[in-house]
This record gives structure tokens, C-alpha cells and sequence, in this order.
């Protein structure tokens, strides 16, 4: 099977056009409407991060002090 993945708008009468489809004249497809903004939820329960605000003040430095690794290492 084929697929063809592009954005349209809704028209006022509630219609929907999509041009430029790469298959020949009278294939038999399966048409499938989502809304944009529910794409984009759905997508935030898997990365949770995605879209909000968050920032690293410092992204060079290291993200433990290095008395924390001797901790790990230890091994009892």
C-alpha cells in the first residue's frame, strides 16, 4: 500500500481539496481526516516535553557534580 501524507484547509462549505495526489485517475484510495491541533496532542503523551517552555541555562556543563559518579561505581 501507498501512502501520501499533506495539509489542507476546510473550505466554508465544509469541503476539503487535495490536489497533486501521486496516483493515476480512478485508483480506489482510503481517505483519512485528522485535525492538526489533535496530531499534536496526541504526540505529547509520548514526549511530554514537546511544545512546552523548557531551556537549559547551562547545556555545557556537566549534568552531575563528580562526587555523584563515584557513587554509582561503588558497587558495595
Amino acid at each position: 500500500m501507498k501512502a501520501h501524507h499533506t495539509k489542507a484547509f476546510v473550505e466554508k462549505d465544509g469541503s476539503i481539496t487535495v490536489r497533486n495526489v501521486p496516483f493515476p485517475e480512478g485508483e480506489q484510495v482510503e481517505v483519512f481526516v485528522q485535525s492538526h491541533e489533535k496530531a499534536v496532542t496526541k504526540t505529547n503523551g509520548k514526549y511530554p516535553l514537546r511544545g512546552s517552555v523548557h531551556r537549559y541555562e547551562q547545556p555545557f556543563d556537566p549534568s552531575a557534580n563528580s562526587s555523584d559518579w563515584g557513587a554509582i561505581g561503588d558497587g558495595g
